[in-house]
Parts: C-alpha cells; structure tokens; sequence
C-alpha cells in the first residue's frame, strides 16, 4: 500500500513540475503582440493624396522664388482629399523666347524641346510676358503649356491663374455637366475594350458597303494608338443591311416640306433608339466592355434624314450617344451614290465618332473644356483667353495623362476603400480574440 501511494505522489509532483515549466512557455507564445501602426485603419490615415509634380518654367521678369512660394502656399488643387490629389509645384526659369517665333504651332514645337524630361513631371507651365492686356493660355499638342502673361502682373495673381488651369486640366475638365450625368456617359471603368463599328444600312438597292479601312486608318489608328496607353483596344467592322429606325413604336420620320426633308426631334431618340431590334450579330470577349458606333444610311424615302434640336435646328453632327453603350450618326449619301460609300463620304462621320469616343474616355471636347476654364477663370475674379491645339492623333498628351491619373486615382480610391473594410474586419476579429483569451485565462486562474 505505502508503495501505491509513493508511487501517485511520483506520478502528481512529475506533472506538477511539467505545468510549470511549461506554463511560462505557453503564456509567452500565447501573448497578444502589438505591433505600432502607422496611422489607424479606421480613422482614414491610410488616404494619403497621389502626389503630381508641375513644372514651371519663367520666360519674364517674374522672380522664381517668389512665384514658387506663391504656388507653394496655395492648393494647386482645390479640396485634396475630395480629389485623392496633391500637386507639388517646381519653379525654375529659362532662357528668352527665340525671335520670329510667331505661330503657335512653331511655338508650341519650341516649347516641346524645352521640357525636362530627366524627371517624372505630369504637366509643364511655361509663363511668358508679352506685350498684351490678357493674359492668353495656349494648350499645346504635347503634355506641355503655355500662358501669355500682360507686363507687371504679379506673382500671387500669377499662381492663382495656374491654380486654376491645373484644376482644369487634372480634376475638373468640364463642369458644363453634372457628375451624375458624366458618370452615366462615361465607359465603365475597364482595362479592354472592343470598339465595334456597324454600317446599318436600310437602303441595300443603292449601298452596298463602305470604305472601312482607308477611314479607320486615317482618323481611326491614331487616336487608339494613343488610347492605348490607357488600355486595351480591338477594333472590328461589320454591315448589317435592312435595318430600320422606329424603336419599338415604330415611329416615323417627320417631313418638313419646306426643306424637302425627313427629320427626328431630339426628344423622340428615346423611343427610336433599340440597340436590341439592331441585330448587331458581333459578340464581344465577356472579358472586355463593348462600344458600339453605328453609321445609319436611311431608306431612300425618307432621305436626306436629320436630328432636329429643340431649337428647331437641324444638328450639326446629325449624330447623338447612347450612354456607356455607344453612339450613331445619320449618313445621307448622294443620289449619285451606289456600290460602297467612299472614305470621303464617311470621314465627317468618322470625326463625329472620334468625339464620342473621346467623351467615353473621359475626355471633353474642347468647347467644354474652355467654356468650363472661362467660367472657373470669372468665378477666380481672373480673365483670360484660350486656344487649344489640336492634336494630330486626336487627343493629346496631357490629356492621356489626365485621364491616366484619374484612373490611377479612382484605383488608390478604391484600394482604400477596400484597406478600411479590411481594417475594420480585422479589428473586430482582434477584439473578439482578445475577449476570448482574457476569458480563457480567467477560466484556468479560477481552476488553478
């Protein structure tokens, strides 16, 4: 008996010596570590703005310094964290314009070879003083500008001008429409696309086909070379004959007698619009968003046909968008023609699509650009005029890179956006996990 007992007490002070040994082992693998954070996840420290470097260049009697500590003490960009932005002024000066530099596109050609390009700059702002009264703002072809500037202006009203020309050309290209109603034009946010273009013909006796290729390679692959660098394209073509306007009502053209012309109002394109009763037969990769552009020649007895606006106008691009799907422009060849309708004949079309696609991309037309910097230059108690040179590849640099930034603004957006979530997830799971240790380590307190 005395050797059982002997026997359990070896046996209670063995595992009594292993708890503990091993307790202190197990509380310190077991211990909640707190790493320091930089900033909260919930707080919203995690956004911090996309930083954009501005070269500016001096071709006066400005002071560079002071200039540099007016852009400095500015928001170049109103609002920062609205705009997920911030933009980081770089101040130098440069040598006198060269003389008998009078056109702006020779100037515009100068100013190219002046660019730094040693660093990653956005934008460059070239300021020069010139005999004038306004101050003139010329948007070049490249990813540069240039602001004629009258004598004796100072540098404080001088960086308030550039404030408001990067605004523009970064955040705020055109506030002529509202965002819910630029958000609803707009392409959904992709990296592919297929663009598809459609001749639908209603007058197959007469029209046979079209010129594709020698217009899409004059007005077509410039501007998607140049959209490439945003995303990626495919373009294919296609005809489609006995195809009707009407919508699902049916509805007929409208004849003004006194043209001798057919015409839709403006306010019926809802109802004569059936993307649907189209049969557009192309299906697209379910990987890449689809845009369609869709040249309507119509039947022979209801031609020339026209949009009319609400002013009683026939439009001028006899074209119109259908939101995030596509647009359509109205064709009406001449009596004379037969077989395939000719590049010449397609090419005002063809620049019509070119100006929607632009819009799809985010990129206003120059009306509404200038339209919207005249209007921020007045509410700025500012004045200036504009020009803008248009590219030969039908969009310019600085815009691709501002539609590139927006996009990469949206993204960190969105990353953010995803970072909080995850933060708060985790967070919570944290908090339940040290509930449940702290329980745990009560329950074991209370039995030892």
């Amino acid at each position: 008996a005395f050797s059982m007992v002997n026997a359990r007490v070896k046996v209670t002070l063995f595992w009594t010596l292993i708890l503990i040994a091993c307790f202190p082992v197990w509380w310190t693998t077991t211990a909640v570590y707190r790493a320091e954070v930089q900033g909260t996840l919930e707080g919203g420290s995690i956004e911090k703005p996309l930083e954009v470097l501005l070269q500016v260049k001096v071709i006066s009697g400005l002071s560079v310094d002071k200039l540099d500590s007016s852009l400095r003490s500015i928001p170049l960009v109103p609002n920062p964290n609205k705009y997920n932005l911030a933009v980081v002024p770089k101040v130098s000066s440069l040598q006198a314009l060269p003389p008998n530099l009078e056109s702006s596109d020779a100037l515009d050609e100068w100013y190219l070879k002046s660019v730094d390009h040693s660093t990653t700059t956005h934008i460059t702002i070239f300021i020069a003083e010139k005999p004038i009264s306004t101050p003139k703002i010329h948007f070049g072809k490249h990813n540069h500008l240039w602001v004629d500037i009258p004598p004796k202006q100072t540098e404080k009203s001088i960086a308030k001008l550039i404030s408001v020309v990067v605004t523009n050309i970064l955040v705020e290209p055109d506030t002529t429409r509202s965002e819910e109603e630029l958000s609803m034009i707009q392409a959904k946010y992709d990296t592919r696309y297929t663009i598809s273009f459609t001749l639908a013909n209603a007058n197959p006796a007469s029209v046979k086909g079209w010129d594709f290729l020698s217009a899409a390679s004059e007005h077509l692959d410039p501007i998607l070379s140049s959209l490439s660098k945003l995303v990626k394209l495919s373009v294919n073509s296609q005809v489609i004959h006995y195809t009707f306007l009407g919508g699902p009502r049916n509805l007929q053209p409208h004849k003004d007698n006194a043209k001798n012309n057919f015409y839709f109002q403006g306010s019926e394109l809802s109802y004569i619009v059936d993307p649907n009763a189209w049969n557009l037969d192309f299906v697209a990769d379910p990987s890449e968003t689809l845009l369609n552009f869709v040249l309507y020649v119509p039947e022979k007895r209801f031609s020339p046909l026209y949009i009319r606006t609400s002013e009683g106008e026939n439009s001028k691009t006899n074209g119109f968008l259908i939101p995030q799907w596509g647009g359509m422009v109205i064709v009406n060849p001449d009596d004379s023609t037969s077989g395939l309708l000719s590049s010449e004949t397609i090419t005002p079309a063809f620049r019509v699509f070119l100006s929607q696609l632009r819009e799809f991309f985010a990129i206003p037309s120059f009306e509404r650009r200038i339209r919207t910097l005249q209007t921020k230059l007045k509410e700025a108690s500012l004045s200036g005029n504009v020009e803008i040179l248009p590219s030969l590849n039908g969009v310019s640099e600085w815009e691709i890179n501002a539609v590139m930034l927006q996009r990469l603004r949206t993204a960190q957006r969105s990353s953010q956006d995803t970072l909080r979530q995850f933060g708060r997830v985790m967070l919570q799971r944290l908090r339940t996990a040290q509930r449940s240790s702290q329980d745990t380590l009560r329950q074991f307190g209370r039995v030892m």
